[in-house]
């Protein structure tokens, strides 16, 4: 149900993103007075190549998402990773026919509009710029100590699975969360105990092995003596209550009858395998069941076993305590097979070694800040869980859509770099020409995801929004600031190895500023 809409919602963003960055470098380029020839060879030539740049980017991300088999969003991968090629295609052949046959009627009014007036020599979005790179050893510090509190924030805040408290309280939902409340888990998602054997349980008419029923009771034993445990059944203990199970035979007629039913119905058809529920007090998917469950474990695992049995754990609880540990251990591979994915595209597109580094670090600086504020908002003032699937999407989607934006800014500097002027003209006049576009761009793709917020659908709610935050972040905050002051700090080692690293500079001519 999640790829439908998030690849709807992500490809609309992207369509926008992709199609206003070309369209606007056409019209700037008309503005200049070149033909609309001109104008689109030019556009595809700088737009088209970030676009190009940026779209394998997010493609990747989430190939490897899909790669991965991240449970509930390997699917959503797949969709957008189609989805995202098909785009980029339409992006670099329609767009530009497009352009090419609508001339300026595609920008009117606002062509004509923007040639009358008046334009000013300096932008506001050159003097912050100018600002920051006198300041930039300062701007760095501030920012990087405001992520490393962030990453504090993300990092002591715990996450789970506990989706039914992400939905909203629909009678179903209410029912559930009743029969938890009052007669825990046990009733609707017990915990399941699997016993095999190498040797048969039952053997003759209704004979039990006493040794394996003995071996099953004190697995029955220890799970009941478990904190947290409200009922365990299983085969010596059919209705949750010890009894002789070694004299059931004895049992008069018709307690013989309810017994051995009861017995056999958690044998298995091989008869050698035997199941023992464990109902918990807590929510199936809450952390204190997957707490529970662990000390059950533990406390059987000190049991002596009988030669040839073999005990398994199954059952929601189980599985949510596997996919936590699941994404718990594949976040940082997929940061990291995914930041050297991005480091290779982006090393072959800008020929620097350490431009790309420096977009990754500051892209993960963006998701600090959202999963510290989505913390603060969602478990520390709303009380509800953190899902667990929440800090892996957003990673993959920032590094793969986010870092759109740096690149669309990046490539704008690389631009008036190979122009001859300075990493400091360089980035001042990619501020003053890009970045209102860029905060434009990154509104309207945070606006998309932050719909979710308006579903009342809390898991939705918790993806849109540190997503949306996470955009926002990045185009108002880390681009117009921290990435200015980095670029700055390293100069011409944005650039290294290639050789932009030890071009000629020029000072830029004010009257060339507009």
């Amino acid at each position: 149900f999640l790829a439908p809409s998030l690849t709807v919602l992500l490809v609309l963003g992207l369509a926008v993103d992709y199609s206003v960055l070309q369209l606007r470098r056409t019209r700037e380029e008309r503005l200049k007075g070149a033909s609309t020839e001109e104008s689109v060879a030019i556009s595809m030539r700088w737009a088209g190549q970030a676009v190009l740049t940026a779209g394998v980017t997010v493609v990747v991300a989430y190939i490897v998402m899909a790669v991965a088999n991240v449970p509930l969003f390997s699917g959503v991968g797949t969709a957008i990773a189609i989805a995202v090629s098909i785009l980029i295609a339409a992006a670099l052949t329609l767009l530009p026919s497009l352009e090419l046959a609508l001339k300026d009627r595609l920008f009117w009014p606002g062509l004509k509009m923007h040639k009358e007036v008046k334009k000013s020599k300096f932008s506001r979005t050159r003097k912050i710029g100018d600002r920051t790179l006198r300041r930039k050893f300062a701007v760095v510090v501030v920012v990087a100590a405001l992520a490393s509190g962030a990453l504090y924030v993300t990092l002591s805040t715990p996450s789970g699975a506990d989706i039914l408290k992400l939905f909203p309280d629909f009678q179903s939902n209410h029912g559930l969360t009743v029969l938890t409340d009052n007669l825990g888990s046990a009733t609707t998602d017990p915990a399941v105990i699997v016993v095999t054997m190498k040797t048969p349980i039952l053997y003759g008419s209704d004979q039990f092995n006493q040794s394996l029923m003995k071996q099953l009771e004190q697995i029955s034993s220890a799970a009941a003596s478990v904190s947290g445990v409200v009922s365990v059944t299983g085969p010596t203990r059919p209705y949750g209550s010890p009894f002789n199970y070694t004299g059931v035979l004895a049992l008069p007629q018709p307690e013989k009858s309810q017994y051995l039913a009861g017995m056999l119905s958690d044998v298995g058809q091989n008869n050698a395998t035997a199941q023992i529920l464990v109902g918990l007090q807590s929510d199936a998917q809450s952390q204190a069941a997957i707490n529970t469950l662990l000390k059950v474990e533990s406390t059987i695992g000190k049991l002596s076993t009988v030669e040839g049995v073999s005990v398994y754990y199954g059952g929601t609880t189980q599985q949510t305590y596997d996919n936590q540990a699941f994404l718990n251990g594949i976040l940082p591979e997929v940061v990291v097979v995914l930041a050297a994915a991005i480091y290779v595209i982006l090393f072959i597109q800008l020929r620097s070694a350490f431009t790309p580094v420096r977009l990754v670090v500051t892209i993960l600086c963006s998701v600090a800040f959202s999963l510290a504020l989505l913390s603060i908002i969602f478990y520390y003032a709303l009380n509800l869980p953190v899902l667990d699937f929440a800090p892996l999407f957003v990673v993959v989607t920032m590094l793969g859509v986010g870092i759109d934006y740096d690149i669309f800014f990046v490539t704008r500097i690389r631009e008036e770099a190979l122009k001859g002027k300075t990493d400091d003209d360089a980035i001042k006049t990619a501020l003053q020409k890009t970045w209102v576009t860029i905060f434009g761009l990154g509104l309207v793709l945070a606006t998309v995801f932050f719909s979710f917020v308006a579903t009342g659908i809390a898991l939705l709610a918790e993806i849109g929004f540190v997503v949306a935050a996470a955009v926002v972040i990045d185009v108002g905050v880390v681009i117009l600031f921290f990435v200015p002051a980095l670029m700055g700090i390293a100069e011409r080692f944005n650039w290294w190895p290639s050789n932009l690293a030890k071009r000629e500079t020029r000072p830029e001519d004010p009257e060339a500023v507009d």
